[in-house]
């Protein structure tokens, strides 16, 4: 039988071993980062280019790193950013629940028959829509897939410095807004045309056809018009995928 060859991965171009560390994901990576200097600048750009939040503290944590910066990767008079490493956002409608809904980042069956049951006004609070205002500005150039939820609560609870954050993203190509409400589907409008509707070509909604929360069918149905309206903004569009509620 040949013999084994042992192959130094650090004797490889970095170039080369950008393209390896790559395929790394999760906890594998975070090790892989924490072996040596060299490896660690070369692996925080991957490590920050994907990240989901469906957790209020993944939320906090996450606002915190994406906010500094890496003394080991940039020097003090070249200072970036972690977030301007940040591809792919996902920020789960998970992530704003109460406090007495997440037990732990484990859900039991319980908790989510406690979730489902709470009314929109108890299910999540929006303290935190500002730390996520503030993720967006930062990342606002390089982001290409971003995904929100509670989407029409975030607009309503994060006013115009929300507002602002979403319309300077200037890359976005995949998006994807769950319980978006006819406040939402206004803003999408509005927001198709500035530079999102030249760089989307992917869109995900969750259109809340009634305001089950609140009971009242017949002032809170949707109509078709506004939705159909708000996605002629966006011409670039191959892919829209809409599920009514």
């Amino acid at each position: 039988m040949p013999s084994a060859v042992s192959v130094n991965l650090l004797a490889l171009n970095e170039d080369s071993l950008w393209e390896v560390l790559s395929y790394l994901r999760g906890t594998d990576a975070v090790h892989m980062a924490l072996t040596c200097k060299y490896v660690y600048k070369i692996m925080v750009p991957l490590l920050a280019r994907t990240v989901a939040c469906r957790h209020p503290e993944i939320l906090r944590r996450v606002h915190n790193y994406m906010a500094t910066t890496d003394s080991i990767v940039h020097q003090p008079d070249a200072a970036q950013l972690r977030a301007s490493h940040l591809r792919t956002l996902i920020v789960a409608c998970e992530a704003f629940l109460r406090p007495e809904l997440v037990r732990s980042r484990g859900a039991t069956y319980n908790m989510l028959l406690a979730v489902r049951a709470a009314t929109e006004r108890g299910r999540y609070e929006f303290i935190q829509v500002p730390l996520l205002s503030s993720l967006l500005t930062y990342s606002a150039s390089n982001i290409r897939r971003i995904s929100l939820g509670p989407f029409s609560s975030l607009l309503e609870h994060g006013g115009s410095a929300f507002e602002a954050a979403l319309k300077e993203m200037r890359n976005v190509v995949h998006a994807r807004f769950d319980e978006i409400g006819n406040n939402g589907i206004e803003f999408l409008r509005r927001l198709g045309k500035g530079r999102w509707g030249q760089t989307l070509r992917f869109l995900e909604l969750q259109y809340i056809i009634k305001d089950a929360w609140h009971g009242d069918s017949e002032s809170t149905q949707c109509k078709f018009a506004p939705l159909l309206s708000a996605l002629s903004a966006f011409p670039r569009l191959t892919h829209t995928y809409t599920f009514l509620e």
